[in-house]
């Protein structure tokens, strides 16, 4: 099963993880978990699944897309992308432009995964525009509040 998260950077990294846990521990088939290299819920996901021993593709929206993050956030970038157990995908092999993580949010939902996690308060957002471009392709997805911890 393939399963994509996206997510506010702000959400907590435990959130994530335990959702990951969660989602893992009730399927009995191989788990890869897609997610677009983005600060927050993509890296924890990404982190927690290759901790559970389980398939990444990372969606690599621009090269260069670590540049401006804090050191610790690179580290753990580069770590993801380093793993064995790390598909990487890029979705323009060029440096950054304006609509490129739009494009990386249409890329991996025609990868047609199996379900949508989005850890999202509201839709006026980059995880909005996810969420929307993924129910175009007939996604399946599942908001999870953060702050709630409910899921709609």
């Amino acid at each position: 099963m393939r399963i994509a998260i996206a997510g506010h950077r702000d959400v907590k990294d435990e959130v994530v993880k335990q959702v990951i846990r969660d989602i893992a521990s009730k399927k009995d088939v191989p788990l890869t978990i897609l997610q677009g290299m983005a600060m927050g819920c993509d890296m924890a996901a990404a982190e927690q699944a290759l901790e559970m021993d389980l398939q990444v593709e990372a969606y690599i929206p621009c090269l260069g897309q670590q540049h401006r993050w804090e050191s610790d956030q690179q580290k753990r970038y580069f770590s993801i992308l380093a793993h064995k157990n790390t598909k990487i995908i890029y979705t323009s092999k060029k440096a950054w432009t304006k609509g490129c993580y739009f494009h990386r949010n249409a890329t991996m939902s025609k990868a047609k995964p199996d379900l949508l996690v989005a850890f999202m308060r509201t839709e006026d957002s980059g995880t909005g525009h996810c969420v929307g471009r993924f129910r175009i392709e007939g996604v399946k997805v599942h908001i999870f509040h953060p702050e709630q911890h409910i899921w709609k």
